[in-house]
């Protein structure tokens, strides 16, 4: 598994896992754009802003308690969690979809919570 870049602004950071980088490359100029806006958001100002201005979403507890909240863009979402990587509070990007409905896909939620899951047990992120 591979790593995207990592943005250490302030006390809190993002990435994205290779699965994510290459589905931001698939979308339109604009989606990146504003994911892009969204994520440096993150990085500047953390959680709590972002989830005021609905721009992070929590989608619920999945694979074994996990939070998995989706950064949303119109119809694009990026779905992830929040683990701790070299005592940064950190945003893991782990899959990019345009979703065609509301309800977000189960499997898919389960899928992210999972990948987080790993990426902790495996001590790659502490």
């Amino acid at each position: 598994m591979t790593w995207g870049p990592v943005n250490t602004r302030k006390q809190f950071g993002f990435l994205l896992l290779e699965k994510a980088k290459k589905a931001l490359e698939q979308l339109d100029d604009q989606s990146i754009g504003s994911l892009q806006a969204y994520l440096n958001t993150y990085g500047n100002e953390g959680p709590s802003t972002m989830i005021e201005l609905r721009w992070l979403r929590p989608e619920g507890r999945h694979g074994g308690g996990r939070h998995v909240w989706a950064i949303a863009y119109k119809q694009v979402r990026l779905y992830g969690g929040e683990l701790t990587l070299d005592g940064l509070r950190t945003f893991v990007g782990v899959e990019i979809v345009k979703k065609k409905t509301r309800r977000a896909d189960q499997e898919l939620l389960h899928r992210v919570a999972n990948a987080l899951n790993e990426l902790e047990a495996k001590g790659r992120l502490q």
